[in-house]
């Protein structure tokens, strides 16, 4: 894969957060990215955690529904549609453990839905302050969110130019592109171009700007995308036609 998703493709995220007492560093979940079928033998998936660290690691492990919205931020809900063996796992130092994923949702997706994995760090409990009192010291708490995602069989990705139009900004005019995805399979978009045409004529093939905003963006099956550009150069400000033309990475 040439790119990575800026908004996670692979879908990995470490979230460090301060506690007390000392501990080491990492553990992971591999692999980040896993594909499912509705129906099948594919309903069944496993994950590894690694535990890298010399001490023992306590990780609780979970699956959220995704979404994302036009501007790229994601929303993680609560979701029955997956079973988890084990979701509390106690691993010893440099050990791991397999933990077993399986789809029981709906067997005829028609499209395809998208998930977070969660493989948390649970905070052991401290041991007792020492008689000169307690020290103070941090412990690095690993949040990791790989990507899973449900397709049907042959589902495909569809990017197209919802709508492209100017707008008149406090730092000059904008083309404000809203692009969807009416396929039924996520879209990492890779080598995006964009087609502008006033009436009958090309104007512009703008490439390195779109590149620059849109290569490795992620967009969900049914979902859209809203970004804006500078206005191009020798294009008449006005109503236009748009084009997108992109390959698609998974």
């Amino acid at each position: 894969m040439k790119n990575c998703n800026r908004r996670s493709v692979s879908g990995m995220t470490a979230l460090l957060a301060l506690m007390l007492p000392v501990a080491g560093w990492t553990f992971e979940l591999t692999p980040m990215t896993q594909t499912f079928e509705p129906s099948g033998s594919s309903v069944n998936r496993t994950f590894t955690i690694n535990n890298d660290r010399d001490e023992e690691v306590a990780v609780s492990v979970t699956v959220k529904a995704r979404s994302v919205d036009a501007a790229g931020a994601e929303t993680l809900k609560d979701t029955d549609d997956f079973a988890i063996f084990p979701t509390q796992i106690m691993l010893k130092g440099k050990s791991s453990q397999v933990v077993r994923v399986q789809w029981q949702g709906n067997s005829a997706l028609r499209s395809e839905q998208s998930y977070r994995i969660i493989a948390e760090e649970v905070p052991l409990k401290s041991s007792p302050a020492n008689s000169q009192g307690p020290s103070m010291s941090i412990k690095l708490i690993l949040r990791f969110g790989g990507t899973i995602y449900v397709a049907p069989a042959e589902a495909r990705s569809n990017v197209v130019v919802a709508s492209a139009k100017p707008v008149k900004t406090s730092k000059g005019v904008l083309l404000a592109l809203v692009l969807e995805n009416r396929g039924n399979r996520h879209a990492i978009i890779d080598q995006p171009s964009l087609s502008i045409k006033t009436g009958k004529k090309t104007n512009r093939v703008l490439e390195a700007e779109l590149g620059k905003i849109l290569a490795g963006e992620n967009i969900l099956a049914g979902g859209s995308r809203s970004l804006s550009l500078p206005w191009p150069q020798g294009v008449p400000v006005g109503p236009i036609e748009a084009k997108l033309n992109a390959s698609y990475l998974q």
